[in-house]
């Protein structure tokens, strides 16, 4: 942790930060390590993830019935790339499509939203079923189906700050007489548990320290030296 609060009780709140969405490599995932499991999606596909939950039509996006798909996809003429959004029956299907064409070779990928759960729990996910298609004379041939699971990574920031007791800020007089006294009765007050208080401000200050010790700080060298900056804000063990 952080500048040495390992020492104390702390206090964490996970807030969510955004969450976006992420491509099944086909590697299993491992607690300690996301990266060979997960992938950011591709151009296509991240259009094609924006299509399933907009589901609206643009411009740029012509709505199809869900009758021609197999039409436009294995015999219409197509440019280099495009995109389609399907309507559909309620039992579900093809929401959209995308591809892109090399001239001899078609990749078509196709999204399909789903609901997958256990007992009374579920989740939204989008299956990615990518079609590599070859031209020929009045249709192009299917050479492969590869599918791929999108799904949604949820990423929170987990702040976490030291514990710290009611205190109204009060000092003793004697407190007051340097600053190494007034740094030590403030932290003493104010991150450590474990006393009784019987007003706003306990009676014994060297009896909450619990053996906490604290140090002024040299902000000139803390500026100015790296390794000072590493020590003093490393972890206390």
């Amino acid at each position: 942790m952080p500048n040495g609060y390992s020492f104390l009780d702390t206090t964490s709140k996970r807030t969510h930060s955004w969450d976006r969405w992420v491509i099944h490599t086909g590697q299993p995932t491992s607690e300690s390590d996301l990266h060979g499991a997960y992938r950011e999606p591709t151009v296509s596909e991240s259009l094609l993830i924006d299509l399933v939950l907009k589901r609206v039509s643009i411009d740029t996006v012509p709505l199809m019935p869900e009758k021609s798909l197999n039409t436009i996809k294995f015999c219409e003429a197509l440019k280099a790339e495009g995109a389609f959004i399907w309507t559909r029956e309620a039992t579900g299907g093809i929401s959209a499509s995308v591809y892109e064409s090399d001239g001899d070779q078609i990749r078509w990928v196709d999204a399909i939203p789903a609901l997958a759960g256990a007992e009374r729990e579920s989740t939204f996910v989008i299956v990615l079923a990518t079609s590599l298609l070859g031209a020929g004379r009045r249709r192009r041939t299917l050479f492969s189906v590869e599918t791929r699971l999108a799904v949604r990574q949820v990423v929170d920031t987990v702040i976490t700050v030291p514990t710290v007791r009611r205190w109204g800020g009060s000092f003793d007089e004697k407190a007051l007489e340097d600053t190494a006294s007034l740094v030590r009765e403030t932290v003493c007050r104010s991150l450590v548990d474990g006393c009784v208080l019987t007003g706003s401000v306990p009676t014994d200050v060297e009896r909450c320290s619990a053996g906490l010790w604290t140090e002024l700080v040299d902000t000139t060298r803390l500026r100015g030296e790296p390794a000072y900056y590493e020590e003093i804000t490393s972890d206390v063990q």
